[in-house]
């Protein structure tokens, strides 16, 4: 199965991007998209370039991935990498630039990683909410073609050698997607466009999105 239209394409990218703004339904999209709560007490500094901001994950991320038996270890960052990440911020839309400077605390990458990313709320009783978000940094050696081929195919049945699942979206690189879906939840979560957000499990939904079931 392969994705070649632009039609297609458009409908990839239009899910990557707005399914960001939806509650999770299933395990699997919790695993990948679920709000988590971590404590750090430090200021954000806004004028901070959103690429410096890779520090060592928060200790109650990776306590909840020990707690369930997996052993994520901190992926320590090569220039080229460095430079994936800095250019995939820039290519942000403007709003989601705006917002993360003011909101986004830190990101960081892990190695052994089982989701692809998680977006978590720092301090969430605070009238300002600042994030961090984790990403697995096998995804960096990625490009979009491969790492949506990658989640497509462990929805089919791997047995069957007579079928293949392939999506062809071209070489970009995937941490550019990537981050646009978590920075989405970013900018939810700030601005409260779709959820009065406090964390995954405690959402409500606004005025605006009320009308639409989850």
């Amino acid at each position: 199965m392969i994705f070649r239209s632009l039609a297609q394409l458009s409908f990839i990218l239009i899910i990557l991007s707005v399914s960001a703004l939806c509650r999770a339904q299933d395990k699997d999209h919790q695993a990948n998209t679920n709000y988590s709560n971590c404590k750090n007490a430090e200021q954000l500094d806004a004028s901070t370039p959103l690429f410096t901001r890779v520090q060592s994950t928060p200790v109650d991320v990776l306590k909840m991935f020990h707690d369930a038996g997996m052993s994520p270890e901190e992926h320590h960052m090569t220039k080229e990498e460095s430079h994936l990440v800095k250019s995939a911020f820039e290519m942000l839309p403007p709003l989601h630039q705006r917002v993360l400077k003011e909101h986004l605390r830190s990101i960081s990458f892990l190695d052994n990683m089982p989701n692809t990313a998680l977006t978590s709320i720092i301090e969430p009783d605070t009238p300002v909410r600042h994030y961090h978000i984790t990403f697995r940094a096998a995804i960096l050696k990625q490009n979009v073609s491969e790492w949506l081929t990658e989640k497509e195919r462990t929805c089919f049945d791997n047995k069957d050698i007579s079928r293949s699942v392939k999506v062809e979206c071209g070489k970009l690189n995937a941490i550019f997607y990537v981050l646009l879906h978590e920075a989405t939840h970013v900018v939810d979560g700030s601005l409260g466009l779709l959820t009065d957000l406090n964390t995954a499990e405690n959402s409500t939904y606004n005025s605006f999105s009320s009308d639409f079931p989850p």
